[in-house]
């Protein structure tokens, strides 16, 4: 199992079992996807280079691992936070068309590969900016129903820069919503974060996809943070 070819066709196996909808068009974008990411972090890096033979694992799945993990809702305002090669906002967004995704990255190359990739994979409703994320133009203030990250920073830092962006409802059983893939050792940054405050709840849960076979998502966790 662990040697199994990983391709649009394996991954197409994994959102079935999984409960995932992947039409034909979407296994296209996302096998170009891969091609774009793969062909661009030969001159800027984009993913580790030792992650490039299980790219569907380690980088495309662990992404879509959110979808069975948090529900987005049909037009949902999303941005993706230190993006780098477009990670988990792009894959999310092939599988959820109708959200919008904003992306967005401090490293030029970074979002010039962007815009490149959201050209060629002809994706409506999303853009790239670069920025750090805490100087973001005030028209992505109390703007995000969800934000996404993928282990760029400590928990604690991404509470405090995403806490601006997200939208502050009004009725308690509404919230908006901080996502964060992380791996490793959490206990003392958890508990960090969790001194900070200003959020609802924190929800840790493992990362499990039904049917992957190697190591790549053992003792990774998905963070739920409800504002």
């Amino acid at each position: 199992m662990e040697n199994i070819i990983q391709d649009k066709l394996y991954f197409k196996k994994i959102a079935e079992l999984n409960g995932i909808e992947v039409n034909n068009t979407q296994l296209d974008q996302m096998e170009a996807y891969v091609n774009l990411l793969l062909q661009k972090n030969n001159v800027v890096n984009l993913i580790s280079r030792k992650d490039i033979d299980n790219i569907w694992e380690n980088h495309i799945i662990h992404s879509v691992s959110i979808i069975l993990n948090v529900s987005f809702p049909r037009k949902a305002l999303i941005l993706d936070l230190g993006t780098g090669g477009g990670l988990p906002g792009i894959p999310i967004k092939i599988l959820l068309p109708e959200i919008n995704l904003t992306l967005v990255d401090s490293i030029k190359k970074k979002i010039n590969a962007i815009n490149e990739f959201i050209s060629k994979l002809e994706l409506k409703n999303t853009s790239a900016i670069w920025s750090r994320v805490e100087n973001l133009n005030k028209e992505h203030v109390n703007h995000y129903d969800i934000i996404l990250s993928r282990a760029v920073a400590p928990l604690k830092d991404l509470i405090k820069w995403s806490y601006p962006f997200v939208k502050k409802y009004s009725t308690s059983n509404i919230s908006s919503t901080l996502v964060v893939l992380k791996g490793g050792d959490l206990v003392n940054e958890l508990k960090q974060a969790q001194l900070y405050g200003k959020y609802r709840e924190m929800i840790i849960k493992d990362i499990f996809v039904a049917g992957t076979s190697s190591k790549a998502l053992r003792d990774k966790k998905v963070i739920i943070v409800n504002f």
